[in-house]
């Protein structure tokens, strides 16, 4: 389980923006002195905000269920348009195929009677 808090998270949580969550948690940093790479710990933001652990807890772990959902159904839609793409070229070089063939059935064929 994460320890740290991003963005993501406090977006969730408190049903704000992007933009407002980079502040708040720039805030956040700013009272426990913390330089900008350092992260955030569940801890840390319990204790700043004043709730309890296990709250942000539940969100932090349905924001990840959420995220690895949302891969999978991106994952699926990538997987569904290349066999489409594949089945499509497939067609495309069956249907070039038959018209050389009928091409070829309609040619005169030369023998030597024709000269």
């Amino acid at each position: 389980m994460r320890q740290a808090i991003n963005v993501n998270d406090i977006m969730v949580f408190f049903d704000k923006k992007e933009r407002q969550s980079y502040k708040m948690m720039a805030a956040i940093k700013r009272h426990y002195n913390k330089q900008s790479y350092q992260p955030i710990t569940i801890k840390e933001f319990a204790e700043y905000y004043n709730i309890q652990q296990d709250t942000i807890l539940v969100v932090m772990q349905a924001n990840d269920q959420l995220k690895t959902q949302q891969k999978e159904a991106q994952n699926l839609k990538l997987e569904q348009a290349k066999e489409s793409k594949t089945k499509t070229e497939e067609t495309k070089k069956q249907q070039q195929l038959e018209k050389l063939e009928a091409r070829e059935k309609e040619k005169p064929r030369f023998t030597s009677k024709n000269y």
